[in-house]
């Protein structure tokens, strides 16, 4: 604390006391300053309303603030446990964009090469990039015409079906890798097999 006890103690009764002489039983205040002035809390937020409530009568103030200040509260204030209140602020929501058809048929379009193929991937199989940019060779099953995600959020392992559409475009892109992959193992860079390879790794 940055006073004594008993100096906060002497600022609630001088509170206290003009409350009584204007008749005001209960006095809720927001500014930052009257809540360092009373309790010596002295975080503040420009999002989130917190205040401190003075009662005519109490021995102390109650202190309301948010959930990630509460710790500082117990430290810096002289309140007692119970006269700290700390509420959890709710997150505000954003509402989703969300493309139509034509809108990602023209996005991709509108992209060659390579990254049309990254775009069609991510696109046709719900992938995040961080699960586009890990796939591996051996994670495409040509046969059964899945993808396989290994360690995604939350270290969970799940399977999606390889859209038929980019399955030629995909042979030809792991078969680029498979090539670059064995060239720089001729010239002794890496040992991973083949399959090990990533299949975007280069055009991050």
């Amino acid at each position: 604390m940055l006073f004594a006890k008993e100096e906060y103690k002497e600022r609630l009764k001088k509170v206290q006391s003009s409350m009584q002489e204007q008749g005001i039983e209960l006095l809720i205040s927001q500014d930052t300053a009257n809540m360092n002035y009373l309790t010596g809390y002295d975080a503040w937020s420009f999002y989130y309303a917190q205040c401190v409530i003075i009662h005519l009568n109490a021995e102390e103030p109650i202190c309301f603030v948010r959930a990630q200040d509460a710790g500082g509260a117990y430290i810096k204030t002289y309140l007692k446990d119970e006269n700290i209140q700390a509420f959890r602020a709710k997150e505000k929501k954003h509402i989703p964009v969300v493309l139509d058809k034509n809108e990602v048929k023209m996005i991709i379009a509108n992209v060659s090469g390579i990254y049309q193929v990254m775009l069609k991937l991510m696109y046709g199989c719900g992938l995040r990039m961080s699960e586009l940019l890990n796939l591996r060779v051996k994670d495409i099953d040509f046969s059964y015409n899945k993808v396989y995600i290994w360690d995604s959020k939350s270290q969970k392992d799940r399977t999606v079906l390889l859209p038929l559409k980019i399955k030629d475009e995909l042979k030809m892109q792991i078969k680029k890798v498979q090539e670059l992959h064995q060239e720089d193992l001729k010239n002794g860079f890496g040992t991973v097999d083949k399959n090990q390879a990533r299949i975007f790794l280069t055009y991050i």
